[in-house]
């Protein structure tokens, strides 16, 4: 009896070191997955071990942090806010260097970079997850500067084509979406809205120095060299960008340039073609306001109307920011619905406008309407909790 008992409690003593053994390794092994992770470097085959980004391990916050909101609102700057300053040359083409050319094909400069913009944006973002992300902001930095400088060299409408559409376009286009996607690996949900928010009003401030000091350089140092200019702040700010700009964890997996994935689920489906029809008609108050000024109330004050596209991007700064103060409170979703229900409504007024006040009253509201737009259409992460 004795001899039996001792031998049972032997065994279940045996078992209980056993199953704590386990407990242990298997603790072991889950924080490793967790917190370690071996991933296939972008230059080699090498592996490298990143820590995982976990809410909790986000800094929110510090100078690093800060430091790449203030990238992402020089990324901006160069970027939304050249397309959103067309409006000045889209006037001045009209009326001296391509007279010659209509409306409409002086408008197709515009509209290229507004295109490319945006599509350059299907392959940026793939190259940012692919572990890219300075190859691709510094590919859109130099493109933008020599953009600026073949513009100032044109005299001829394909050379503004070529300069100011292709070239600035694609330069633009590599630089909207890496600004964004950098920001959530520094900031959490209580925050995100807000710091996006910010760099996005980069387009916005952008949108006002561009058209004032083309207008003020124009008549003083000439067309050319008001170009080289812009495309000297445009080195300094994206130099700037480049510098202090840093991802923060290496990507997990690398994903193909297309995922069919995508297009699976239905509310990312509806959502996106809510943003392009959204856009469809976003650039042509943008490009035409200086000039239906000029031929509606606005003809004999020709210094005020060619200051409407600053006045224009200026109040799209409130208007990206006061909805980003709003989305934690009726969420992104709803807040777009205001903004692009406000930006419609406008719209149709501006068939009614024909004189001073009313010019202005529509660039005020215009802006403000479509700078919540642009601010919530060129970064969907809002619409994640995580």
């Amino acid at each position: 009896m004795t001899r039996a008992s001792d031998d049972q409690a032997g065994r279940r003593l045996s078992q209980e070191v056993s199953s704590a053994t386990d407990m242990e390794e298997t603790a072991e092994k889950t924080t490793t997955n967790l917190n370690l992770q071996k991933v296939p470097t972008t230059t080699g085959g090498e592996e490298a071990a990143v820590l995982g980004p976990e809410p909790d391990e986000l800094p929110n916050g510090g100078l690093r942090a800060w430091l790449q909101v203030l990238g992402g609102f020089l990324l901006f700057f160069n970027s939304w806010a050249i397309v959103n300053s067309f409006g000045v040359y889209q006037s001045y083409y009209s009326q001296n260097l391509l007279s010659s050319q209509s409306p409409s094909n002086i408008s197709w400069i515009g509209s290229i970079q507004g295109f490319l913009l945006l599509a350059v944006g299907c392959i940026a973002g793939p190259l940012f997850d692919a572990g890219y992300f300075r190859i691709v902001i510094t590919t859109g930095a130099f493109l933008v500067v020599v953009g600026f400088m073949m513009t100032s060299l044109g005299t001829e409408y394909w050379h503004m084509l070529l300069g100011q559409g292709f070239c600035m376009g694609l330069g633009a286009g590599c630089l909207v979406v890496p600004s964004l996607a950098l920001l959530p690996q520094y900031f959490g949900p209580s925050k995100r809205a807000l710091v996006i928010g910010i760099a996005v009003t980069g387009s916005s401030l952008g949108g006002v120095v561009y058209p004032l000091l083309f207008t003020a350089l124009l008549s003083r140092i000439g067309f050319g060299w008001t170009n080289r200019v812009l495309g000297f702040i445009s080195l300094g700010t994206l130099g700037t960008a480049v510098i202090v700009m840093r991802t923060r964890v290496k990507p997990r997996q690398v994903r193909s340039l297309f995922d069919p994935a995508s297009f699976h689920e239905t509310p990312y489906l509806l959502y996106c073609a809510a943003l392009f029809c959204s856009n469809f008609g976003f650039f042509v108050p943008v490009f035409y306001l200086q000039q239906y000024a000029l031929g509606h109330g606005l003809e004999h004050s020709e210094d005020l109307a060619r200051n409407l596209v600053a006045v224009l991007n200026g109040a799209s700064i409130l208007g990206r920011l006061a909805p980003s103060l709003v989305v934690p409170y009726i969420g992104p979703i709803n807040t777009m619905i205001w903004v692009a229900g406000m930006a419609a409504v406008v719209t149709f007024c501006w068939v009614a406008v024909n004189d001073l006040a009313g010019n202005v009253l529509f660039a005020i509201l215009y802006g403000f309407s479509t700078g919540g737009i642009s601010a919530r259409s060129v970064a969907p992460r809002l619409l994640v909790p995580y």
